[in-house]
């Protein structure tokens, strides 16, 4: 049988290990949403929607826009390319969210499902 390598967690070139750093920092963030995936190290986290916690998020979404840009698209594999470009489009539309739209604080309603139970009920 087939294992992925995201699930065996060897990291085997640049751009794994940044798409790695990358979604680490999502989780991070949105431990709500990484419980809720099955992450349960992430179980009873919230994220810290504060005016300074959403600056500061925003300032590691710009830096990390970059990192991926750091590595050859020539020089990815197929699955790679096309994780490149998820990857990009997410963090794209992350900053969207926070600066453009300012959903948290135009419809904070969009918000609640960070600190939605529903994942921990049965």
């Amino acid at each position: 049988m087939h294992i992925p390598r995201w699930i065996k967690h060897e990291l085997t070139s640049p751009f794994e290990s940044i798409s790695e750093r990358i979604l680490r920092s999502h989780r991070d963030f949105y431990a709500a949403l990484a419980a809720a995936l099955g992450l349960h190290q992430y179980d009873g986290g919230l994220s810290d929607l504060s005016a300074l916690s959403i600056r500061s998020r925003v300032a590691d979404v710009e830096g990390q826009r970059a990192s991926p840009e750091a590595v050859p698209f020539g020089s990815l594999s197929d699955d790679d390319r096309f994780d490149h470009a998820v990857l990009a489009a997410n963090l794209k539309r992350e900053l969207l969210d926070y600066t453009e739209l300012r959903v948290h604080a135009t419809n904070p309603e969009a918000m609640l499902w960070q600190i939605d139970p529903s994942p921990y009920i049965l």
